[in-house]
């Protein structure tokens, strides 16, 4: 006779596991006989330890330091190259952490503690994590702990403790912030003014934060900035009026700005993006080269690198870059009214308001392997994310995977699998959408190259 555990009831109220364990006993001619009853049973206490009610997941490659996790590979002698499967990270049990992005090798947290209101870790060869020098002109180009990043107002003294970091966006070598209080921050690279500040040639960018603070920006166009998106070499702005503003390189149209080449490779100064028909827009997606926005009307525009046919529009024709906005009519009249978005390396994701998900463009874009290249909307099957019932709440990309979020809280990727940065347990590419064992639910997820990140709280 053997003697099997079974989880009766698992119920979570105010971050507390009530679990009642009853044991089974199966006897050899197939029957089982429960030992005894469930009102009976003891109940056992698991308290979350961590600051808050929120969890976070992390998975991919290890040796940058994007995860954070240089802590618990001490006491390894052989440390894993990647975590293949997600992995609870204790910085949530240290402190509330409200928002996560992840750059190309490095990732930035905001949290709750003390007067820290910022940390990051990973490649910092370009300042895009802060100065971080534990020694004098001594910066460290690679940040392997979440450590603090100071936002200092220039000419106020007033201290990161006083600012409350309310959205964050990274690209491949530079980060945006974007505060309550002070409005943006900027750090990192500026070799094309992605920063939106003047470009300095030979500028040392590890060293020009040292004694002093990130670039700041108040406002645009007299307008409160209410959210930010980096894509991989430019930066993106949405301001209260529902204007989209663009700075960086823009030589495959990413700024959305018309003009001869040398006036739209480099855009310091941010700029608004052409004229989106007069939209007010609510969201912007941006990985890689080109650009969507989704206005609050459910409709799609999009900009910049055209190759594959991520931008797609009547307007687009075969041009191979985009300098304006055009409207994705196309995406409207098979999809209807956007919900959600998501811009990737060569692809792109949208998600209708009947919670379907669609993909175009280049890359493993989950429909199997015949599904490589598309130059118009494909429906992913809803059997794919769990059942012809469930819906899909939001979706999202890396510069190579993807993944969508049910609103029960279960996270499906698909995609390259780059460093097993899909979480999946293994390194193949994944041709279909496959449920991530994140054993919560799922708030919010954020990938790079080859990291990703995942902001939960426990099942309800």
């Amino acid at each position: 006779m053997s003697v099997l555990l079974q989880r009766n009831v698992i119920a979570y109220n105010r971050g507390i596991s009530f679990c009642k364990l009853s044991f089974i006993r199966k006897h050899s001619a197939g029957t089982v006989v429960q030992k005894e009853s469930a009102d009976d049973l003891p109940v056992y206490e698991y308290g979350l330890s961590g600051a808050g009610d929120r969890k976070l997941y992390v998975w991919g490659l290890v040796e940058h330091g994007g995860l954070g996790v240089h802590h618990l590979l001490k006491k390894n002698r052989f440390p894993p190259k990647y975590y293949q499967r997600p992995s609870s990270h204790n910085l949530a049990h240290i402190c509330k952490i409200t928002d996560i992005a992840c750059g190309y090798g490095f990732s930035l947290f905001a949290v709750k503690k003390d007067k820290v209101r910022l940390l990051g870790c990973g490649i910092n060869t370009d300042g895009q994590i802060g100065y971080q020098a534990p020694r004098r002109d001594h910066p460290l180009g690679l940040v392997l702990t979440p450590s603090p990043i100071e936002l200092v107002v220039r000419g106020r003294g007033e201290q990161g403790g006083d600012v409350r970091v309310v959205r964050m966006a990274a690209g491949r070598a530079h980060s945006l912030v974007l505060t309550a209080e002070h409005g943006l921050f900027t750090l990192g690279n500026n070799a094309h003014g992605q920063c939106a500040r003047a470009v300095v040639q030979g500028e040392d960018y590890a060293q020009s934060h040292k004694g002093g603070s990130p670039h700041n920006i108040r406002h645009l166009g007299g307008q409160q900035i209410t959210d930010v998106c980096c894509g991989q070499d430019h930066s993106l702005m949405l301001t209260a009026d529902g204007v989209v503003w663009a700075c960086g390189w823009g030589v495959d149209g990413q700024t959305g700005q018309e003009g001869r080449l040398e006036a739209i490779n480099d855009r310091p100064k941010p700029v608004a993006c052409g004229d989106v028909k007069g939209q007010r827009i609510v969201k912007m997606a941006s990985k890689g080269d080109f650009v969507l926005v989704l206005s609050d009307e459910g409709d799609v525009f999009g900009w910049g690198n055209n190759e594959y046919r991520q931008v797609l529009g009547d307007a687009a024709g075969d041009r191979l870059q985009l300098h304006t906005p055009v409207h994705l009519s196309q995406l409207r009249q098979v999809a209807g009214r956007i919900t959600d978005i998501a811009a990737g390396g060569s692809f792109a994701m949208a998600l209708d308001e009947s919670g379907c998900v669609w993909v175009w463009g280049m890359g493993v874009l989950g429909g199997g392997p015949q599904l490589m290249r598309c130059s118009a909307p494909h429906p992913l099957p809803r059997a794919l994310f769990g059942g012809a019932e469930v819906a899909v709440q939001g979706v999202g990309c890396g510069l190579y995977s993807m993944w969508a979020v049910t609103v029960q809280g279960h996270l499906y990727m698909w995609g390259k699998n780059k460093a097993a940065s899909l979480g999946l347990g293994h390194t193949k590419d994944q041709f279909f959408p496959f449920k991530v064992g994140v054993g919560a639910h799922v708030l919010k997820v954020d990938s790079g190259v080859d990291h990703t990140l995942a902001l939960c709280k426990p099942f309800a």
